[in-house]
């Protein structure tokens, strides 16, 4: 059964919470915004692997989702399968940054490369689960709700194609949002109640 994806932080809270704290499962989910069987999973994985807390905040994110990721206890078939995606997923994960490169253009690559690997979901659920680090980290920006507006440019351009001569000519486009467009502006950020 594929697992949620959580992060590495989390899983480290998970079992802090359950060693040090002595939290029921249910008190865990509850506090890391986790579902109770992917807390009782890791739970699981961490009472077999024979590792200690320390240890598993030693490691490093990568480290700790490869121990978590691969296949415990399975047949040595889907042990060379994952094996042989994990030695490809970084290179994978660097490509999609590459203009027009797409998980599934990824995806049809990797199948070419390993006839019986992973299915359609499974091969995403692992290139998700890698791509998910704690050592990339998210930026937070402060901002007041409809005070500031937030743009980028969405990437590869639509053509416009003129009926008359049939020219074709590229175009920028935009994507332009206000952050926290539920909210209104009172002095201070409130949600609407409904």
């Amino acid at each position: 059964m594929p697992r949620a994806r959580i992060s590495m932080r989390k899983v480290r809270e998970v079992i802090r919470q359950n060693q040090y704290a002595g939290l029921s499962q249910r008190q865990i989910a509850n506090a890391t915004g986790g579902s109770r069987p992917v807390v009782r999973e890791y739970l699981r994985w961490f009472a077999s692997s024979g590792l200690n807390y320390e240890d598993i905040t030693a490691m490093s994110d990568s480290e700790l989702n490869g121990r978590i990721a691969a296949p415990q206890g399975s047949a040595r078939r889907d042990k060379d399968r994952y094996e042989a995606l994990r030695s490809r997923i970084d290179g994978y994960l660097k490509d999609l940054g590459k203009k027009g490169v797409t998980r599934e253009l990824l995806r049809r690559e990797y199948r070419r490369a390993v006839p019986d690997g992973y299915s359609y979901t499974q091969f995403f659920f692992y290139l998700q689960l890698h791509a998910q680090s704690d050592e990339v980290l998210p930026m937070h920006l402060e901002h007041t709700p409809g005070e500031q507006l937030f743009i980028d440019y969405a990437g590869t351009g639509p053509k416009l194609y003129e009926l008359r001569g049939a020219v074709e000519r590229e175009m920028e486009l935009f994507v332009a949002t206000l952050p926290a467009s539920a909210t209104y502006f009172d002095g201070s950020a409130t949600r609407k109640s409904r």
